[in-house]
């Protein structure tokens, strides 16, 4: 006999009306929160995740699998960000050389 575990759902808990806080797996999944005419939805990290329309598109974004989507997005603008970084401090570092050379010459 196969005994299949209940698939784990995202429970939402009415904190104030203009916060809603999220449940997945027994851990904290995120919030959101009414501010303005959007609501912002933050993940269980503290990262903003999104600001959007409706309450439920909020919620939808804090899915297991939207979030997966959502910091592999922030995985890659944070290696593009460390490369550029990267290409900038050699840039600088030979500008530097040059500029020591030069004084260094005359």
């Amino acid at each position: 006999m196969t005994l299949t575990s209940p698939t784990p759902v995202l429970r939402w808990s009415k904190v104030t009306d203009s916060l809603t806080t999220g449940e997945f797996n027994g851990n904290h999944a995120g919030i959101v929160e009414h501010v303005g005419s959007r609501f912002v939805a933050t993940d269980a990290f503290g990262w903003v995740v999104g600001r959007f329309a409706t309450e439920d598109e909020a919620r939808a974004a804090l899915l297991p699998e939207a979030l997966d989507r959502a910091w592999d997005a922030r995985e890659q603008r944070e290696r593009r960000i460390a490369g550029i970084t990267a290409v900038l401090a050699a840039g600088s570092s030979i500008l530097a050389a040059v500029g020591i050379i030069t004084i260094a010459g005359m």
